[in-house]
């Protein structure tokens, strides 16, 4: 018998909150080439190789995709944090943790996200403004 564990990840999405209500709405864009940050602990668990428990994880960068998506996969269980490169013109919107909650570390920081084996992260969402009231076209 192989004790495997499946990997997690974590997604998400960049968008433009059009109506300022911190929620996002059909039809509220997402926003491409921002760039996001994960890093993270390494659970101390059964299955994962002594020399990987409680090693840091990252930084690992990738940038959103056209629709403001972004994915983190192949992760370890373990404590994770999301930080978002706030993106120009934009101004701080409302940001809110996925499905597997997390705390606010900063202005765009979304930490202690817990993962366990097999976990599919979603949701967590980094909301933006236009600040001048008007929205970028």
């Amino acid at each position: 018998n192989f004790g495997e564990l499946r990997p997690s990840s974590i997604s998400g999405t960049v968008y433009q909150d059009l109506n300022r209500n911190g929620v996002r709405d059909a039809g509220e864009p997402g926003i491409g080439g921002v760039q996001m940050t994960l890093t993270g602990t390494v659970a101390s668990l059964p299955g994962i190789n002594p020399g990987q428990r409680g090693a840091g994880v990252g930084p690992t960068i990738v940038f959103t995709d056209a629709n403001g998506n972004f994915t983190f996969g192949g992760l370890l269980p373990g404590t994770y944090a999301l930080a978002e490169a706030q993106p120009i013109p934009f101004a701080q919107g409302t940001n809110a943790p996925g499905s597997s909650g997390g705390i606010f570390l900063g202005t765009d920081i979304i930490g202690l996200i817990n993962l366990g084996p097999g976990v599919n992260a979603v949701n967590y969402l980094f909301g933006e403004v236009n600040p001048l009231g008007t929205n970028p076209e």
